[in-house]
């Protein structure tokens, strides 16, 4: 028989929620710059609103890109950067292999 799961895209913030530290753990491929502190360092010394784009499945994320919103000031607009002054930060997901039921 197999599972019905449920699954939606939504937007979190990485640094309050504490299934954005579980799911990035738990991946192989999460650096530092996908870690709640600097989400926290960019978000208290810029200004900047963070939030990370999800996959949720069964109340758990299953994949996730850490966002930042950037500009706003004068006559720049604001817009969604992939993390500025972070090296690399890919998205992150599970294989359907990976999640566990």
């Amino acid at each position: 028989m197999q599972h019905q799961s449920s699954k939606s895209v939504g937007v979190i913030d990485p640094v309050a929620d504490p299934r954005w530290l579980s799911f990035i753990s738990s991946h192989s491929h999460a650096v530092i710059f996908h870690h709640p502190a600097w989400l926290a360092l960019l978000r208290d010394c810029y200004k900047w609103k963070t939030y990370a784009l999800c996959i949720e499945q069964d109340g758990s994320l299953v994949a996730g890109i850490p966002l930042c919103e950037v500009g706003g000031v004068g006559l720049r607009r604001k817009k969604v950067a992939c993390l500025p002054f972070s090296d690399h930060c890919a998205p992150l997901a599970f294989t359907p292999e990976d999640v566990k039921y």
